[in-house]
């Protein structure tokens, strides 16, 4: 069936152009950028941009904008592609009022095209001006080509007011959330890396561009999975946050996100009712006295949180940390913690850029920090030092102290060195409140280390067997002046889910 329809505009008679809008707008809606290729994206078992909307939004709220955008060919019919690439509107999640844009990849591949462009720019300022959501289900294939091979037009493609522009110079005054629906390059991928919650579909590939490209410029041959697919973006670059095997679950995975958070920076906290009990005796089993003994920090998690649910974000990147979001008595709370089972908690370069993310966006959003610290410092030697530990730990530390927000920092069992520091202890990130649970230890570094470092020349002339002995108890020793007992900036605690914290 032809997109070609009656232009509207062709009869005097009311009756006949309303009725001709409403035939010409259903068409458009129904058939897209054509029918075969819904047959082939449901052939494929993918579902189109417009039903991946449905999907999302609360049922019937949806109210598209620039139906009837269009870019015009010489000699082919005005209406070839449909809204230019690009589909959007306003609608509700869970009864809240969000912006929603996609890529239609049945015009075009979903490359960028102009009216395309600025239907998506228009589309953004209306989120910005509303303060709400802007949530983006992206699988362009680019910049469109031939047109953007002339010099002139690439050095005038863009817009300084654009949504490009605006997405790089925003101070996440509303949340902008993607998901990864298709093979996304270019825009897209831009777009992700400057989005605060980015959601990968399995079987898609997010990239700067595509395999094509990559081996055309470099020789390179690469498939869309080793490039850029679910596992390397996960776990490798940490570009996104997480993995939905299905639509519904990329779809669940938005409206838990968004559940935590306010419409914008001018908004109130989403906050819920809690019951109202505080004591759990059974948490302080979940964590060993034994510092060396490794743990779940989750199951700490699910012990302090409300009905013990939270959304982690980038789980399998920079696994010595854990970013969530939940909530506390009522409250959506940012989770900064310390992961034990992986590197003793230690924290990487991954684990830091994981939390200054999060702290960034809470921070924005007026959303409390809770740090849960089991720290025995940075991770150290060459790897650490050769992909910028020091820098990371520094943009860490920096956006704790820029952040306004209420900060508490619970000391599970143990906090050394800039590690405590980073996770918000001490007086640098200035925490409205510093909590240790009892049997914690503060310091400048591990007593073993510390022992180590100090005694080493005493046990020199020692046999192996009686230096371990001899440092075991030096290192016992210091552990002794390692309590928290006594310091002003340290409020003791018992180990129970308590409404101060």
């Amino acid at each position: 069936m032809s997109n070609a329809a009656p232009d509207p505009m062709t009869t005097d008679d009311g009756d006949d152009r309303i009725e001709l809008l409403r035939a010409r707008r259903a068409q458009i809606r129904r058939e897209m950028g054509g029918l075969r290729k819904i047959e082939r994206i449901h052939a494929e078992g993918r579902l189109t941009v417009r039903e991946y909307i449905e999907l999302l939004v609360d049922a019937g709220s949806f109210r598209e904008l620039g139906t009837f955008v269009a870019e015009p060919k010489a000699g082919a019919d005005f209406w070839a592609q449909p809204g230019d690439g690009v589909i959007g509107g306003m609608a509700e999640i869970d009864g809240k009022s969000v912006v929603v844009c996609a890529n239609d990849d049945t015009v075009r591949r979903g490359t960028n095209g102009p009216r395309g462009s600025k239907k998506f720019d228009r589309l953004y300022d209306a989120a910005e001006s509303m303060g709400v959501p802007f949530i983006i289900f992206g699988q362009s294939s680019g910049g469109r080509l031939p047109e953007n091979l002339q010099s002139h037009k690439f050095a005038e493609s863009g817009n300084p007011r654009g949504t490009f522009t605006k997405l790089l110079t925003r101070a996440r005054s509303f949340p902008v959330v993607m998901v990864i629906i298709g093979p996304s390059f270019g825009s897209s991928s831009f777009y992700s890396a400057l989005s605060d919650f980015v959601v990968q579909l399995s079987g898609t590939c997010l990239a700067l561009t595509s395999p094509r490209v990559v081996e055309a410029a470099t020789g390179e041959r690469i498939d869309m999975e080793e490039l850029g697919g679910p596992r390397v973006q996960s776990e490798v670059t940490g570009q996104i946050d997480a993995v939905a095997q299905s639509p519904e679950e990329s779809c669940q995975l938005v409206r838990a996100f968004l559940s935590y958070l306010p419409s914008s920076a001018r908004s109130l906290l989403p906050l819920s009712s809690f019951e109202n009990s505080h004591d759990d005796p059974e948490i302080v089993a979940l964590v060993p006295s034994r510092r060396t003994r490794a743990y779940d920090v989750r199951k700490v998690m699910a012990r302090l949180l409300d009905g013990g649910e939270y959304l982690e974000m980038k789980q399998k990147y920079g696994l010595s940390l854990v970013a969530a979001l939940g909530r506390l008595c009522g409250v959506p709370v940012a989770v900064i913690a310390n992961q034990p089972l992986h590197g003793a908690g230690a924290l990487t370069p991954e684990a830091c850029r994981k939390a200054t993310r999060l702290i960034c966006l809470a921070d924005s959003l007026g959303i409390p920090i809770l740090y849960l610290v089991d720290n025995p410092g940075f991770l150290v030697g060459t790897v650490a030092e050769h992909t910028g530990a020091l820098s990371k730990a520094m943009e860490m530390l920096q956006v704790g102290a820029l952040a306004s927000v209420p900060k508490c920092v619970v000391i599970l069992r143990k906090a050394f060195g800039l590690g405590f520091t980073v996770m918000g202890g001490g007086n640098e990130v200035g925490a409205d409140l510093t909590v240790a649970w009892p049997g914690a230890e503060v310091g400048f570094m591990d007593p073993k280390v510390a022992a180590n470092v100090l005694f080493a020349g005493e046990a020199e002339e020692l046999s192996p067997d009686e230096r371990a002995g001899y440092l075991a108890g030096r290192a016992t020793q210091l552990a002794s002046d390692f309590a928290p007992y006594g310091l002003s900036l340290i409020h003791i605690s018992e180990p129970t889910r308590q409404a101060e914290i």
